[in-house]
C-alpha cells in the first residue's frame, strides 16, 4: 500500500520565495560504486540540470551497491535555515520519484525535524508479502548552530530486487563526505546489506555527538569546577580560592558552567534520539529476518550486525547516563558559586551596616559642637545686641533731666540693618540650595568617613556592585 500522505509531504516543499533553492548557492554530488568493484571511492561533482538525467541512469542499475546524491551549501559557515532546500520543488519531488525515496523526507527535514531531529524506518512488501523495499529517514543536528555541516538530513532506500540502495543526504561537509567513502570501502562485502548504510551512518553520527561535542563541552566543564575546588582532581593551576574572586571571575565562570549546561542539555536530547534509532534498527534487522527472501542475505552477518547495535545502544545509554551526571554537577557547580555570592554579599552588608554606624556616629559627633555654639550664640545674641545698640551715639543721658534721649536721625540705623539683614538672609538660603544641589559626595561628614574608614575592606570590590 503507497503511503496515503505522499501527496501532502509534496505539498510542504514551498512552491517559491521563502525557502525556496537560491541558484549558484549549492554543490551537488554522486557517489556510485558497486560491491564488487575494486575502483577507488570517490565523489563526482554534477550541475543541478544533469541531476534528473543521473537518477534516471541510477534506477535502472541491476547490481549491488551504492548510489548516493549530495547536497551541500557553497558557504558551509553560513547560517541556513531549516525550510531552506537545495533543489526546486518540482525537480526534488521528480528525483525522489525515480530513486524511490519516501516523500515523507520533506516533511521530516523541515517542520517535522526541526529542534527536536526525526527519524523513520519502513519496509514495503509486494502482493506477496514478501519485501520489496526498506525506507530510511534520519534528519538530526549537532549543534546550536545552523552552519552546513551542523544538520544532516539522510532519506534511503534499499532494493530487495537489485541489493541496491540509494539515497540523497544534505549537509554533508567535506570531511563528513570523506569519512563515508572510508567506511564504504571498509564494508564493500556488505554492501548488499538493507542496514549497512544505515549504520554507517549510525556510527558517524555517534562518533561526532560523543568526539566533537560531549567530550570537549566536558572538558571546558571539569576545568572550570577544579578551578572552583570542588573537585576531587587536583587544580593543575593555583588559582585563588573562589572566597577571593572578583565579580568578574563569578561572573565568567557562571556563564561557562551554563553554556556547559545548555550544551548538555542539547546532547542528552541527541543521544536519546540515537539510542532510539538503534534500537529501531535492532527491530527492523529481527522483521527482515523473518522475510525469505531477504534472509539469504542477512543470514550471514545478521549475528553480528544485532551484536554490533546492542553494544551501540548500551554505549549510547552510557552516554546518556554520563550527560544526566554532568548536568547534576554542573547544577551543584552554579549551586556553589550562588551560594558563595550570597554569603560573600552578606558579608558585604555586614561591613556597610558598620559603616553606617561609623556615619551616624561621624555625624553626632559633628553635631555636639555645633549645638553648643548654637546654644551659646542664642544666649549672648540678645545681649550683645542690645549692649551694641545702647553703646552707638543713637543714645545720650540728659544731666539737667536725668533722662535718656534719642537722637532725631535714629532711623537711620534701621534703614540700614533692616536691607543688610534681607541680603545676608538672602545669600545664605542661595548658598544653601547649592549645597544642597551638591548632594552628599563634599559634605564634612564624607571627609571625616574616608579619614576613619577603609571602604577598600569590601569584597569584590563592593564599591562598584
Amino acid at each position: 500500500m503507497d503511503d496515503p500522505f505522499s501527496s501532502w509531504y509534496a505539498k510542504q516543499l514551498p512552491a517559491g520565495g521563502k525557502g525556496g533553492p537560491v541558484p549558484n548557492t549549492w554543490d551537488f554530488f554522486t557517489l556510485s560504486h558497486d560491491d564488487s568493484s575494486s575502483t577507488n571511492i570517490e565523489e563526482e561533482h554534477i550541475i543541478v540540470d544533469n541531476i534528473n538525467q543521473w537518477a534516471g541512469q541510477i534506477s535502472h542499475s541491476p547490481s549491488p551497491g551504492v548510489d548516493v546524491l549530495f547536497a551541500r551549501h557553497k558557504n558551509c559557515t553560513a547560517q541556513i535555515r531549516y525550510l531552506c532546500q537545495p533543489l526546486e520543488s518540482t525537480q526534488f519531488e521528480t528525483i525522489f520519484k525515480k530513486l524511490s525515496l519516501p516523500a515523507q523526507y520533506f516533511y521530516l527535514r523541515g517542520m517535522a525535524g526541526v529542534h527536536c531531529n526525526a527519524y523513520t524506518c519502513q519496509t514495503h512488501r509486494d502482493i506477496n508479502g514478501k519485501v520489496s523495499h526498506v525506507s530510511v529517514i534520519i534528519r538530526i543536528g549537532f549543534a546550536k548552530s545552523k552552519r552546513c555541516g551542523m544538520t544532516w538530513s539522510v532519506a534511503l532506500t534499499w532494493n530487495a530486487q537489485t541489493n541496491r540502495t540509494v539515497g540523497f543526504i544534505e549537509g554533508f561537509s567535506a570531511t563528513d563526505m570523506s569519512e563515508l567513502k572510508f567506511h564504504i570501502k571498509s564494508c564493500l562485502r556488505n554492501l548488499n546489506h538493507p542496514l549497512m548504510l544505515p549504520e554507517i551512518l549510525l556510527h558517524m553520527i555517534t562518533v561526532k555527538l560523543n568526539d566533537q561535542d560531549r567530550v570537549p563541552c566536558e572538558d571546558d566543564f571539569y576545568a572550570e569546577e577544579q578551578r572552583t575546588g570542588i573537585s576531587n582532581m587536583p587544580n593543575p593551576i593555583n588559582h585563588a580560592s573562589v572566597w577571593a574572586w572578583s565579580l568578574q571571575d563569578f561572573k565568567d565562570v557562571t556563564t561557562k558552567a551554563n553554556r556547559c549546561l545548555t550544551n548538555m542539555v542539547f546532547l542528552e536530547r541527541r543521544f536519546r534520539f540515537t539510542t532510539e534509532l538503534t534500537r529501531r534498527f535492532v527491530s527492523l534487522l529481527a522483521e527482515l529476518s523473518n522475510d525469505e527472501q531477504v534472509r539469504k542475505i542477512v543470514y550471514e552477518t545478521e549475528d553480528q550486525l544485532r551484536q554490533r547495535l546492542l553494544n551501540r545502544m548500551w554505549q549510547l545509554e552510557a552516554y546518556v547516563h554520563q550527560t544526566e551526571c554532568v548536568q547534576k554537577r554542573m547544577d551543584n557547580l552554579n549551586t556553589v558559586l550562588y551560594t558563595a555570592l550570597s554569603q560573600i554579599d552578606s558579608k558585604n552588608q555586614s561591613k556597610l551596616a558598620r559603616i553606617n554606624l561609623q556615619i551616624a556616629q561621624a555625624v553626632r559627633s559633628e553635631t555636639i559642637p555645633m549645638r553648643t555654639i548654637a546654644y551659646v550664640t542664642l544666649a549672648f545674641l540678645p545681649g550683645a545686641l542690645i549692649a551694641a545698640i545702647f553703646g552707638m551715639n543713637f543714645f545720650q543721658f540728659d544731666a539737667s533731666t536725668n533722662e535718656l534721649v534719642i537722637a532725631k536721625t535714629f532711623w537711620h540705623y534701621w534703614a540700614v540693618t533692616i536691607p543688610v539683614t534681607l541680603v545676608v538672609i538672602a545669600c545664605w538660603n542661595v548658598w544653601n540650595y547649592h549645597e544642597k544641589r551638591k548632594g552628599p559626595g563634599d559634605s564634612k561628614v564624607v571627609s571625616i568617613l574616608d579619614e576613619k574608614l577603609d571602604v577598600n575592606e569590601l569584597d569584590m570590590d563592593a564599591r562598584n556592585v
